[in-house]
């Protein structure tokens, strides 16, 4: 098997699991090819620049992690398999103790693969990818933004607050959840449409097909434009945010074992217990 490697450096500061999990799997007749900053640090080319035909990449950190490559992995055609080594770990497959698993499952194909909506955004004459959400943000904390929505062409509403997030199913269980959004199954064909911290009674997250183009913009301040928790730059109020669904799709390993459910059951309760 041609398998991709790609490690957050901060998540294994040593690099001793990745280091042991490319032992074990070239002991096993797999090519491991690293990709960025672990490949400096191991002293090996940077997959990056070369041209790979991986049958998965393999991903050592949490969903941030994942959202980092999750652009390159859908453009490329290559499912992702994370292995958990943040704290909840939603888009991520197995957990640490699971390594032992994970060869097997890859090789004798006991998963199933999972396609994930992604979302086209273009802003400024140019195009972005996104997996989880696109954010506005007030820039001041001190002052409110008026975010104008438009979906297909129709005013939904104005909303005063602190901003506002367009997500995929996928990202439902992300910022938007703690915004109070809609938990979506990732098979779902939508979108949801959720103010963060709306000054007003009646705004209530909205659910929307997933072919409709969803237009923002900002009435009365610039606000700071977020693409997966990484900022693009600034949203102007003269400027139009355009969103929709892109014809790329994230791929996402599973192992038979799991299903969405009874990831979300285990990965809620984990999320709401505080270690002392």
């Amino acid at each position: 098997m041609q398998i991709g490697l790609y490690t957050n450096i901060n998540k294994d500061e040593r690099l001793q699991i990745t280091e042991q999990l490319v032992k074990d799997l070239n002991l096993l007749g797999a090519s491991v090819s690293i990709y960025g900053e672990a490949s400096k640090l191991l002293k090996t080319k940077d997959a990056f620049t070369q041209k790979e035909n991986l049958e998965v990449m393999i991903v050592l950190g949490g969903d941030g992690t994942i959202l980092g490559i999750a652009d390159f992995c859908a453009s490329n055609n290559i499912p992702i398999l994370g292995l958990n080594l943040g704290r909840v770990g939603f888009l991520t497959g197995l957990e640490l103790g699971d390594t032992y698993k994970l060869f097997e499952i890859l090789s004798q194909k006991k998963y199933s693969t999972e396609k994930r909506s992604m979302l086209e955004i273009a802003y400024n004459g140019k195009k972005y990818l996104a997996l989880n959400e696109v954010v506005v943000s007030r820039v001041s904390a001190s002052k409110m933004i008026a975010i104008a929505v438009n979906v297909d062409g129709e005013f939904v509403d104005e909303f005063n607050a602190d901003g506002f997030i367009v997500a995929t199913p996928t990202g439902s269980t992300a910022y938007s959840l703690s915004a109070g959004g809609p938990i979506i199954a990732p098979s779902s064909d939508c979108l949801a449409l959720t103010a963060i911290c709306p000054h007003t009674l009646h705004a209530r997250p909205i659910v929307i097909s997933g072919n409709s183009v969803v237009e923002l913009s900002s009435k009365n301040d610039n606000c700071d434009m977020i693409l997966d928790g990484k900022s693009i730059g600034v949203l102007n109020k003269t400027e139009l945010l355009t969103i929709k669904k892109s014809t790329k799709q994230a791929s996402f390993i599973s192992p038979n074992s799991l299903n969405f459910f009874s990831r979300l059951l285990s990965k809620l309760n984990k999320w709401g217990i505080t270690i002392q």
